[in-house]
């Protein structure tokens, strides 16, 4: 039994025993249930990036769609790190909580997620264990890392991404497709984040309060890793009320970018506020809409007035935050079928 006490009232959740004629037959990681103690929210909860024995998972989900004192089936879990992530099963989705914690093979575990209005705490509950002192797993931040590697006919393979902490590896050669991107939770502290081995390195210090954006752009033999942090408090003082939006150049040939609805426009970006022309790789500041848009969007370059790229019709929704990145490189004639530019539209939470 799992008491659960918020400041509106002490209920309980009777949590029962695996039964007895429920087999894990040749299982060699962990049983994991979780439970939602949260009474203001139904949540859904998750598993983000992650290596396993087999290989890196992209994610697992825990539970869908759990309401108060919701217990979940049990789900076989490969050992090895736990980046749990809790997001509001309503849309548009909101990150509740991001924390780490580790699974070990052979044990049985009940997560716990508590809070109030807000998550709490995630507390791992080893069943196999009677007495034993339950203290929550420690936050973590979101991190987000998108490959925006300029492509080329002498480099087809997916380059192959490591997170480096001070005591462990949290991800170690975890391929990433052109134009795709991860998440995965990191411990608060000091990390390094590298591109096929030592090709290129970059220090992040991950903070509980914030997310991190981490774009890898340039050419494949001198690539370069910027990193974008997200206060997720200036995000969220609007609640859904609005929509948050960035722009990013991460497009290595194009000079100072503008970005125009409809058209070229003249010295500034018509109809989009910000800090324009962009350099390459410095972002434009967050700036906020309070109403749905649909908009077609149109990247040129300030000095020759160049169109890089044109986005046809695209609906920007209110309560969700966008990071808008320019990828990609430019195509001359007679170039390969790999080059052009491509715009990434990423969700921050």
């Amino acid at each position: 039994m799992i008491a659960l006490d918020s400041a509106q009232t002490v209920s309980s959740v009777l949590v029962p025993p695996l039964s007895a004629t429920t087999t894990f037959a040749g299982a060699s990681g962990a049983i994991v249930r979780v439970v939602n103690a949260m009474q203001s929210a139904t949540v859904d909860i998750a598993l983000a990036g992650r290596m396993t024995q087999s290989g890196f998972s992209s994610g697992l989900t825990l539970q869908s769609n759990a309401a108060f004192r919701a217990i979940s089936d049990p789900i076989i879990v490969e050992e090895g790190h736990a980046p749990f992530v809790v997001f509001t099963s309503a849309q548009p989705a909101r990150l509740l909580y991001a924390g780490t914690g580790t699974f070990r093979a052979g044990k049985q575990y009940i997560v716990v997620v508590s809070g109030d209005t807000a998550v709490r705490s995630i507390t791992m509950i080893d069943e196999d264990t009677q007495v034993q002192t339950l203290l929550p797993i420690s936050r973590g931040s979101l991190l987000q890392i998108v490959n925006g590697l300029e492509l080329s006919s002498s480099s087809s393979s997916a380059p192959q991404f490591s997170i480096i902490s001070a005591s462990s590896t949290l991800l170690r050669n975890a391929s990433l497709t052109y134009g795709n991107s991860l998440a995965t939770v990191v411990p608060v502290g000091i990390h390094r984040i590298t591109i096929g081995g030592v090709t290129q390195s970059l220090s992040i210090t991950a903070a509980s309060t914030d997310q991190m954006l981490v774009i890898a752009s340039g050419q494949m033999t001198a690539p370069m890793l910027q990193m974008y942090p997200i206060n997720t408090s200036t995000l969220r003082s609007f609640a859904t009320n609005v929509l948050w939006q960035r722009y990013i150049h991460s497009a290595r040939d194009v000079g100072n970018l503008m970005v125009s609805n409809d058209s070229v426009g003249g010295s500034s970006a018509t109809g989009i506020a910000g800090d324009f022309p962009l350099r390459y790789t410095v972002p434009a500041s967050w700036r906020f809409d309070n109403r749905d848009t649909r908009r077609t969007l149109v990247f040129w370059e300030q000095e020759s007035r160049r169109i890089v790229k044109r986005v046809e019709n695209i609906r920007l929704q209110i309560g969700r935050n966008y990071s808008i990145i320019l990828i990609g490189r430019n195509a001359p004639q007679g170039d390969d079928a790999t080059a052009g530019y491509d715009v990434l539209f990423v969700q921050e939470y």
